[in-house]
């Protein structure tokens, strides 16, 4: 089945951080249905969102940022891309601050802002040298990760063990991490990097439309799974109180399962750890990018469309360059949860400004035509994200 899959692995990938890991065991804590419908509603939108861009990729041969650089005026687009520079600094040093602190817990003779650097580097390494095909090989095996050790590990311990009545309240209120859930699950930025990744794979035609789709559902599947494996396992196990946010939350709930299942199984839980957060590291380092790039050629060059394979351009790897070695900074200042609170929340400026974009391209005499219901959702997402913007700024 993994052979018919293509980048939404990387999307899932992407999406499936550290971020979504302690967001995960944060609701399972507190457990209510609010949550799951919170998922269940970001994995929905972020679906329609996604194979929205692809459909106007496929069917218009432009992506939405070339869009933009010829529809939306100057001063607008400035401040997207000032915006995103921000958000890709912000992004990267949670994503380092998790991958640190993983491999510091599998292997501690290095500190944790050391094997954040050597995180950055390596993913450098990959994607400066590295084909397309090979960093989709590696995505496939860090997200097998997800079904052999996670799932069942969440399945284990559904029937093996009680409710526990003890568990501690999560280190925030109900209202921060629905808002949490709804702009971190499934990405945000990151949805607009599927279309790249599919002129990578020569998946550029339009009749490839239903396989994209399907290659999109699977990726939001697993996302969804994923979130809910994480409550499962956070519910049934018998927490202690204390300070338990944000990392020291995950190791904690490794020791708990190593109680329950026993030490090898706890050493797995860490890889998994390990594994989902370097995929993300890889795939966001991968991916985003492409994002200045055509921000850069609107931008700066004037331009709408590049000559130059992205992957091999300057200014791709001029971006790659700094993603590997700005946020670095961060992660020496800043704790991994006050990070993945932080972007997850920001990140919704893009979400309202991708979807209006698409609604919009339905209209008239466009070539992007969408259904009743991609129009429905689409238009639900701008509510829901716009009231997400609006409470971030209140709050």
């Amino acid at each position: 089945m993994l052979k018919k899959l293509g980048p939404g692995l990387l999307v899932a990938a992407a999406g499936i951080g550290a971020g979504d890991m302690i967001i995960g065991i944060q609701i399972g804590l507190d457990f209510q249905w609010i949550f799951v419908a919170a998922v269940l509603l970001a994995t929905v939108l972020k679906y329609v969102i996604t194979a929205g861009i692809a459909k106007h990729q496929l069917e218009t041969g432009e992506s939405i940022i070339q869009f933009w650089n010829t529809k939306i005026p100057f001063w607008l687009r400035l401040i997207f891309i000032l915006f995103f520079i921000v958000w890709s600094f912000m992004v990267g040093a949670a994503l380092l601050s998790a991958s640190g602190l993983a491999a510091n817990s599998l292997l501690s003779f290095w500190s944790k802002e050391t094997w954040a650097v050597v995180h950055s580097l390596l993913a450098f390494l990959m994607i400066y040298f590295g084909k397309y095909q090979s960093i989709e090989n590696l995505t496939k095996v860090l997200i097998l990760l997800l079904f052999v050790i996670l799932i069942p590990t969440a399945i284990v311990l559904l029937f093996k063990t009680e409710t526990s009545s003890e568990m501690v309240s999560a280190a925030y209120d109900t209202p921060t991490l629905i808002m949490s859930i709804i702009g971190g699950v499934g990405g945000s930025v990151t949805m607009l990097s599927y279309t790249y990744w599919l002129q990578e794979k020569n998946w550029d035609k339009k009749s490839l439309i239903s396989d994209v789709r399907f290659d999109l559902r699977f990726s939001y599947f697993i996302t969804a799974l994923f979130i809910f494996a994480l409550m499962v396992i956070a519910s049934r196990l018998k927490m202690d109180s204390g300070d338990l946010s944000g990392p020291k939350l995950i190791f904690f709930l490794g020791e708990m399962i190593g109680d329950v299942l026993g030490t090898t199984i706890k050493l797995l839980f860490k890889i998994c750890f390990w594994g989902v957060a370097f995929s993300s590291v890889i795939t966001v380092w991968s991916g985003v990018p492409y994002l200045f790039q055509d921000f850069y050629q609107g931008i700066i060059k004037n331009k709408t469309t590049s000559t130059v394979p992205a992957a091999e351009s300057k200014v791709y790897r001029a971006f790659l360059l700094f993603i590997s070695i700005a946020p670095l900074v961060l992660t020496f200042l800043q704790n991994t949860i006050k990070n993945v609170i932080n972007y997850t929340l920001i990140s919704s400026v893009f979400v309202v400004g991708i979807s209006i974009t698409l609604l919009l391209l339905s209209r008239g005499k466009s070539k992007v035509s969408n259904s009743l219901f991609s129009k429905i959702i689409l238009s639900l997402s701008v509510l829901v994200f716009a009231s997400l913007l609006i409470w971030q700024a209140f709050h």
